[in-house]
């Protein structure tokens, strides 16, 4: 019956068709047609602003479309120009045409960008112009504006755009500009439409002035028509009458998805298209034209109604292969891949069958190749288990190596999805595969943005509910973005607080887990705008039914807004958002800040009070347990990551010594706002008598750990605390004896040899030679009292010429044979001074035998010996034996000597070599070493410095060449090592000079001196 009923729909619109408006060319040929497009006559004159007049396209010659109803619609016939721009129409041989009417704005192919204003002038005689329409400043994601102008006394029109100031992007449309005898622009002969207020009149009627909403529910015919309603608003009435008077089958389609409950429900149920309405009914009508006998099949039949309209929905924006942006997915074929994926049972689909549209518009709206689904889903099903899939082993499937991007591979013109398999892929490759993997499968997924990084979100099913998964994860969900759709529309709003709103997932896969509850809620959301005056009283209703849907609790906040609600209503309402979302803080977050913004809380205790609860909440969301949440990982998450971003103090105070005592109320409060406070847990109470205080040294020595400080404003119960604490004594601090210093002090830190006088290491770091003792701790700074003190004892350096020590900024990392940089295990860390921190090597089993560092000296240096200390905390990688090489240039090297046989334990080995040797380079090699890796804790490296006094260059002799290496020295031409310095200083004065060199001369010419020149030291 309803296939008979479209059959003669379509013939009648066929016939009224014959009757609508046709091109023409010139005035013999409007006189039969019912209207005639300016884009098909000649103008009388014109003036561009920017390059030339566009005649029915835009200005890359695609097909025109501006923002009509809230959705792109796009239009055949239209003039497109850049502002500032002119156009002159004479009208003669056009009288029989009463209205000029035009859809206006900016080409919406401009995205938010370009901004004019459009102007309308008619004229008797083409001198004199009266002004008929001005609009107001549109851009092009500007609601367009429809004109409907009478110039049935007019002889001309002109058409003006005014750039508006800068004219970048000012691609000013005139959409469907024609004479007709008809206001709107068309016949309105459509059999299927009414307006939103038809609609109104009609569920009024049903209603009845009930307010038992939910009663309301249970009436079919009632919902049906809230449906009907639903969609024509939200589509708009003039977007549909424009679209049925253009063709037949959008009618057809139109009244079919009015018509059918089912399918009306799924395809509002399942949220706003991705593009345009325009687009999804084309869809639709394909769908349906091709398939539509699916829908009456016994078994699956609603299976496949919601697989039609969830790419109606998908497909309403262009839908491309990710890796290749040519191909284009064709809906139908889609459609039809999916159907015998299903019939085939190669989907999952005991999940596949039971998602909602919303859930399965992830799966159907995969960016990929129609031809390469059916492909994909046979290659990992005889290549890998979906069941078993890791990342990891993803990596390796089938022999390719999925990480190891070769980058100056050039593609195939038409790219594969095995393209990318077989050459390796970056993050964007590795994520956005993996969504086809899945969605190929019929899993919901979806690539997700996070900085420098592609991760991808997907679903996992349990036992009792689906949640939310982030794959190739870097960031978390703290730093994870979407630019598209998110499911429900949840987290796409203009006015979320923050880029980053992956989470809201979260919130909305929980709403859909309660499907049942889900579409209750969104009836009655749809109830709400269809009675604005009643929409608090049903979004509350809502609430009551899911007290997690988003829209509900939006609907409240702008309905309380809307009628001023007051002040404590608001809180209450704060309060309720709390209670409701602490387990989906950036949902609440955005929710509270949406109140803030939008209702009457102004006041200093109302800021102060909001603070307070929601500090409170997000506390309880940051301890949220399992059985409060399914996913209570990622709420901790959002919940610390909000607490750490955002202010919630009420005050602000200090212990550390610049700033002792000082207590301020934080700048969230006006002038007029009063600080109390309490020393005693609220016992009694102090007044600033102003936003700030100084506490006296007698107030400063009540505070403590255990009462805290408590403050609140004036005329406030509530109160915050702020919390008194000692700051943690450090535990990584080492005493590296050879270096004298205190290794990983900070700033933050201070130091003591008495424990009595304190110096922070922010102003000097403590002398450390000799035998000393010295005490560290964190210093007293914010609400923290300083720590206790670690005690760090040091002896004096010994003296040994032959094995001195060489400090650590002489010594820097040239090379490595791996380290394990993922881990943090850098080679630089073998010489950074702390025992606790080593160097490893790639943690891949064998991948690494060579176990070496190469270090270079800052000169060339007599070394004598080195130290190999092992790391501390575990077996893998100490060497068992070792070898240590030297170089003058980095490049020959000389073995200078070896260790073996070394316990596996953390104790120090030390390799003394045969002889002292001159080294720049110093190459360590792990010959042997635990489990076959290679570390090092520390590696300590030692020189000689024995010398023959007077013997400045070393050779063995005493000569006039030392007294004029000194000469040369003196007068910068040459460098002296350590061993030199000491050599060259005979009369033992700590200074290397010319009566030095006079020594020696006197020394060579056999003239008695008193200084043991040529003797030989350590």
């Amino acid at each position: 019956m309803k296939r008979t009923s479209l059959r003669l729909t379509a013939i009648l619109l066929t016939l009224l068709l014959c009757f609508t408006c046709l091109p023409a060319a010139a005035a013999d040929t409007a006189e039969s047609s019912s209207c005639v497009y300016l884009s098909d006559i000649p103008y009388h004159s014109a003036g561009i602003g920017y390059g030339t007049l566009h005649l029915d396209g835009n200005m890359n010659d695609q097909q025109s479309s501006l923002i009509v109803d809230g959705s792109r619609l796009y239009f055949d016939k239209s003039i497109t120009a850049h502002a500032s721009s002119t156009l002159v129409y004479s009208l003669t041989g056009y009288e029989q045409y009463k209205y000029f009417t035009s859809q206006i704005g900016i080409d919406a192919s401009q995205g938010s960008k370009g901004n004019a204003i459009f102007h309308i002038y008619t004229s008797a005689d083409g001198s004199e112009w009266t002004e008929v329409y001005v609009s107001g400043a549109l851009t092009a994601a500007s609601e367009s504006e429809f004109v409907s102008i009478d110039v049935s006394q007019a002889a001309y029109l002109k058409l003006y755009t005014d750039s508006n100031g800068s004219n970048g992007n000012d691609h000013t449309t005139f959409a469907d500009a024609k004479l007709s005898n008809s206001p709107q622009g068309f016949e309105d002969g459509s059999t299927v439409l009414k307006t939103v207020e038809e609609y109104d009149e009609i569920l009024s009627t049903y209603k009845n002035g009930s307010t038992d909403y939910l009663a309301l529910l249970d009436n079919a015919q009632f919902v049906h028509t809230l449906f009907q309603r639903t969609f024509t608003a939200n589509a708009g009435y003039r977007t549909l009458s424009v679209l049925c008077s253009r063709d037949s089958k959008y009618e057809q389609i139109i009244d079919w998805l009015l018509n059918d409950e089912e399918a009306l429900s799924l395809y509002i149920t399942g949220g706003e298209p991705c593009g345009s309405y325009q687009k999804s009914l084309d869809v639709l009508y394909d769908l349906y034209t091709a398939h539509g006998e699916d829908m009456n099949d016994a078994e699956y039949g609603w299976l496949y109604k919601k697989m039609i309209i969830t790419l109606s929905l998908t497909h309403s924006e262009t839908v491309y292969a990710w890796y290749d942006g040519t191909m284009i997915s064709d809906p139908v074929y889609r459609y039809e891949i999916y159907k015998q994926l299903h019939s085939d049972g190669l989907l999952w689909n005991d999940i596949f069958e039971n998602l909602t549209v919303e859930e399965m518009r992830w799966v159907l709206g995969a960016l990929m190749k129609d031809d390469e689904i059916v492909p994909l889903n046979t290659y990992v099903r005889e290549n890998n288990s979906l069941t078993e899939f890791t990342y990891e082993k993803w990596c390796t499937i089938n022999g390719y190596n999925y990480i190891e991007y070769t980058f100056d591979y050039v593609y195939p013109e038409h790219a594969s999805i095995f393209d990318i398999f077989e050459q390796g892929a970056v993050c964007g490759g590795i994520s956005k595969s993996s969504v086809n993997i899945r969605q190929v499968f019929g899993i919901p997924a979806a690539a997700i943005g996070q900085p420098g990084h592609c991760a991808w979100l997907d679903y996992r099913f349990t036992d009792n509910d689906s949640i939310c998964y982030i794959g190739n994860d870097v960031s978390g969900w703290t730093k994870s973005e979407r630019a598209e759709r998110m499911p429900c529309g949840w987290g796409s709003a203009a006015w979320k607080t923050n880029g980053y709103s992956v989470s809201y997932a979260l919130l909305s896969q929980s709403a859909l887990n309660d499907e049942e509850n889900y579409d209750k809620a969104l009836k009655l959301n749809a109830i709400a705008a269809a009675f604005p005056d009643e929409a608090e009283a049903i979004s509350k209703a809502a609430i009551g039914v899911q007290n997690i849907n988003l829209d509900s609790f939006y609907n409240l906040v702008m309905a309380m807004s809307k009628r001023s609600a007051t002040e404590s209503e608001c809180l209450e309402l704060i309060k309720l958002i709390e209670d409701n979302f602490y387990g989906y803080p950036l949902p609440m977050w955005d929710l509270i800040n949406l109140v803030k913004t939008n209702c009457n809380v102004s006041s200093d205790i109302a800021t102060a009070e909001i603070m307070l609860s929601s500090h409170e909440a997000l506390l309880k969301g940051a301890n949220i347990t399992a059985e409060e949440s399914a996913q209570p990982a990622p709420c901790k998450v959002m919940a610390n990551s909000i607490l750490a971003n955002n202010s919630l103090a009420l005050a602000t105070f200090s212990l550390s010594r610049e700033n002792a005592g000082a207590l301020s109320l934080t700048n969230a409060f006006t002038d007029s706002a009063v600080l109390e406070y309490s020393l005693d847990g609220g016992a009694s109470w102090n007044s600033a008598n102003s936003g700030s205080a100084v506490l006296t040294d007698e107030q400063l020595a009540l505070v403590n750990d255990e009462d805290n400080i408590l403050v609140r404003l004036n005329g406030m119960e509530n109160y915050d605390t702020i919390d008194i604490s000692k700051a943690a004594t450090p535990t990584n601090l080492y005493n590296n004896d050879l270096e004298n210093r205190v290794i990983n002090a900070d700033d933050t830190m201070e130091w003591s040899f008495d424990q009595t006088e304190w110096t922070s290491f922010a102003d000097s770091a403590p002398d450390l030679s000799g035998d000393k003792t010295v005490y560290v701790r964190v210093a007293t700074s914010g609400t923290a009292f300083a720590s206790d003190a670690v005690e760090l004892v040091y002896t004096a350096d010994a003296v040994d010429l032959q094995k001195s020590y060489i400090t650590l900024d002489r010594v820097s990392v040239v090379s490595c044979s791996t380290e394990a940089a993922n881990h943090g295990e850098y080679a630089y860390k073998s010489i950074d001074g702390d025992i606790n921190t080593y160097w490893h090597t790639n943690w891949t089993s064998n991948s690494d035998l060579d176990r070496y560092i190469i270090f270079e000296l800052d000169k060339v240096t007599k070394l004598s010996a080195i130290d190999y200390v092992p790391r501390q905390d575990a077996n893998n990688g100490r060497f068992t034996s070792c070898e240590v090489y030297i170089s003058l240039d980095g490049e020959s090297w000389t073995l200078a000597g070896s260790g073996e046989g070394w316990a596996v334990d953390k104790s120090t080995k030390t390799i003394v070599f045969d002889e002292a040797l001159d080294a720049k380079y110093v190459k360590v090699v792990g010959t042997a070493a635990y489990g076959n890796f290679g570390s090092a804790a520390m590696i300590n490296f030692y020189e000689s410095l024995s010398y023959t006094l007077g013997d400045v260059n070393l050779d063995g002799n005493v000569n006039l060449f030392d007294a004029l290496l000194i000469a040369r020295y003196n007068l910068q031409f040459e460098e002296l090592t350590d061993a030199a310095l000491l050599a060259g200083d005979v009369n033992g004065d700590s200074t290397v000079n010319l009566a030095d060199a006079i020594l020696i001369q006197m020394y060579v010419a056999k003239i008695d001196v008193n200084y043991p020149i040529g003797s030989v030291v350590g």
